[in-house]
């Protein structure tokens, strides 16, 4: 299972034609003859392999199909490049004991970098919402400075004239009543 979804590796394969390709006693019509049955026994693998084991939301969208002999492996690759097209046509890629591994570790690498690339789109998202949450705190930040300053400025003018009402209630209080006459 990678990433929560079944990754299906079919072990079964047909390997009687094959062997009756490399048999001394067939002459060359009778191999080209079992060449192409095993091409079609590899072919009508691969399709049941897509339609029995590739299940929507079960199992990961590829399979893959395990032949058993190295031997074998190398004469599908090396002698049908159109079945291999096939197989990836259908999301079936053909594996052998060594490339298994290296099939399956370049999966899960394969997997983790989509992982990443999920995150790192989450992580741009709230970036992004947090760029907005910080141009509407700019914007209110400014608000709050222009009325800051225009306290200021108001406050500054009210002293000014506290001050000039001070100096006229200081100029009224010094004014000596006594001495005049009306």
């Amino acid at each position: 299972s990678i990433n929560g979804q079944l990754l299906v590796i079919d072990s079964k394969f047909p390997l009687e034609n094959y062997n009756n390709i490399f048999d001394h006693e067939n002459n060359e019509q009778m191999v080209k003859y079992y060449q192409n049955e095993f091409k079609k026994d590899v072919q009508k693998h691969i399709k049941a392999i897509a339609s029995k084991y590739i299940i929507s939301n079960e199992t990961m969208n590829i399979a893959y199909m395990f032949v058993p002999a190295e031997a074998v492996f190398a004469y599908i690759y090396a002698t049908f490049n159109d079945v291999i097209e096939y197989s990836y046509k259908n999301h079936v890629y053909i594996v052998s004991a060594t490339t298994l591994m290296a099939y399956i570790t370049a999966l899960k690498s394969l997997m983790l970098e989509q992982k990443k690339d999920k995150k790192m789109k989450e992580l741009a998202i709230e970036y992004d919402k947090l760029a907005d949450e910080f141009d509407r705190f700019n914007q209110r930040y400014q608000n709050v400075y222009k009325d800051f300053d225009k306290l200021y400025k108001d406050m500054q003018s009210l002293c000014i004239t506290t001050d000039k009402m001070i100096n006229k209630f200081e100029r009224i209080s010094n004014v000596d009543l006594k001495g005049e006459h009306v």
